[in-house]
């Protein structure tokens, strides 16, 4: 996860100066808060909840921004 970001960055840079905007899409299987599970409290120490892989998704948020949600 910590080798994602800075690759995450210089992709960003590279894509930018050739003035063009970078999407990045996949299914992380993290809950990155409370809200996104339903039974939150049991899974404290499951994988996708962990302390570390939350503060990651906290780290991504507030570096990169914009978050899209989507459903089935």
């Amino acid at each position: 996860m910590e080798a994602f970001l800075p690759y995450l960055a210089k992709r960003r840079e590279e894509v930018e100066a050739g003035g063009r905007e970078l999407v990045v899409c996949g299914d992380w299987n993290i809950a990155h808060r409370e809200a996104d599970l339903r039974n939150w409290r049991s899974n404290r120490r499951s994988s996708g909840f962990l302390p570390h892989e939350r503060e990651w998704m906290s780290r991504v948020s507030m570096r990169w921004g914009t978050w899209t949600w989507c459903g089935r």
